[in-house]
C-alpha cells in the first residue's frame, strides 16, 4: 500500500491429527504450505515436528511454545535441539493473562517473546517473535522481526486472526511433555 505494507492472507488449519500430534498447515496466499505439528502437553503447546525445505523432520526434544497457565505471571524458559550448543538456545518469556485483542473482541490472554540468537555471534538477536495465545482461540497475533545484515533497518511481519472456524473433530489429548528444556 502507499505506506509500505505489503498485506496478504495467511491461512493456519489442521490438516489430521496423527502420532506426531495435530498437523498444522500454514499457506501464504496462493504459496506453497508450510507444515509444523503440534502437541498439548501437560507443561504447555510442543512443536514436536516441523516441515522445512528438505522434508519434515522431528524436533527433539520437543520445542515448548507457551507454557500452561500458572499463578506467575511472568516466566522464562529456554530451548534447544539435542544437537545444538546450549549457548544457542532459544530463550522464551511469558507474561499473562493480559487483555488481548481478538476477532471475538478483548479476551485474557498470553503474550510470549522468543528470541534466537544469531549462530554467528550468540549475544546478538537474529530474530524475535512475539506471539499473543488467547485461551479457545490460540494464535491471536504474532510480530516477527529480522535485522537485516549490514544494514540499520529489519523486515517485519505482523499477523492477526481475523476469522476462526472451529473444526468438527475430537480435541487432541493432553500428553506429558519429555525432555524438559
Amino acid at each position: 500500500d502507499d505506506q509500505g505494507w505489503i498485506k496478504t492472507t495467511l491461512l493456519h488449519r489442521i490438516v489430521a491429527l496423527d502420532p506426531d500430534g495435530a498437523r498444522r498447515e500454514q499457506r501464504r496466499g496462493n504459496g506453497p504450505a508450510a507444515s509444523a505439528w503440534l502437541v498439548a502437553t501437560d507443561r504447555g503447546l510442543a512443536m514436536t515436528k516441523q516441515d522445512l525445505s528438505d522434508g519434515a523432520q522431528l524436533v527433539e526434544p520437543p520445542q515448548l511454545m507457551v507454557l500452561s497457565p500458572d499463578e506467575q505471571f511472568h516466566r522464562k524458559w529456554q530451548w534447544h535441539e539435542k544437537d545444538v550448543a546450549p549457548e544457542l538456545a532459544e530463550r522464551y518469556e511469558m507474561w499473562g493473562p493480559l487483555p488481548l485483542k481478538t476477532p471475538q473482541g478483548e479476551r485474557p490472554g498470553y503474550v510470549v517473546l522468543e528470541r534466537i540468537p544469531d549462530p554467528d555471534d550468540p549475544t546478538k538477536i537474529a530474530t524475535s517473535v512475539e506471539y499473543h495465545y488467547a485461551p479457545g482461540l490460540g494464535l491471536v497475533h504474532e510480530v516477527l522481526v529480522n535485522p537485516i545484515q549490514g544494514a540499520d533497518a529489519a523486515t517485519r511481519v505482523e499477523l492477526d486472526l481475523t476469522a476462526m472456524t472451529r473444526g468438527s473433530g475430537p480435541e487432541p489429548e493432553v500428553r506429558p511433555y519429555k525432555d524438559s528444556p
